[in-house]
């Protein structure tokens, strides 16, 4: 039997407010996923970020099998295959996110390492689930 999922996005325009006062002009923006999501709960997680650079906008998009976002869960004991990504720049954390998908904006010039790490419900990272992007802005 083969399983066909198909992904519907909506952009947010929205500013994420856990973004840092050092990086204040840096906005994330979630792309909400609407539609089904099949998981099946045991599986190893598995982490693959594909990304795309313009100007000083990078957008981010995590296909991630195995896992199930847990927004109402944050904080409690950890669930297996449960839980968030936490986005840092230069590692300084910027943003909480639920969604797979999100936007980078007004990021300075210069170069920048964002770290996109899947998270348990009580913040603890998964070992090995996350990903480096390096980027550079120029003029």
């Amino acid at each position: 039997m083969q399983r066909v999922t198909i992904s519907l996005f909506v952009i947010l325009i929205m500013m994420s407010p856990t973004v840092l006062a050092a990086n204040e002009d840096v906005l994330v923006e979630p792309v909400l996923r609407v539609g089904d999501i099949s998981i099946n709960k045991g599986n190893p997680l598995n982490l693959v970020v594909n990304y795309d650079l313009k100007d000083n906008q990078l957008y981010v998009e995590c296909q991630l099998s195995g896992f199930s976002f847990g927004q109402n869960e944050v904080g409690s004991l950890h669930q297996e295959n449960e839980g968030h990504l936490r986005i840092y720049l230069n590692d300084e954390h910027i943003a909480t996110l639920f969604e797979r998908a999100f936007y980078l904006k007004n990021l300075p010039i210069g170069e920048h390492e964002v770290l996109v790490q899947v998270v348990q419900n009580d913040h603890t990272p998964y070992k090995g689930v996350g990903e480096v992007i390096a980027i550079s802005i120029r003029e």
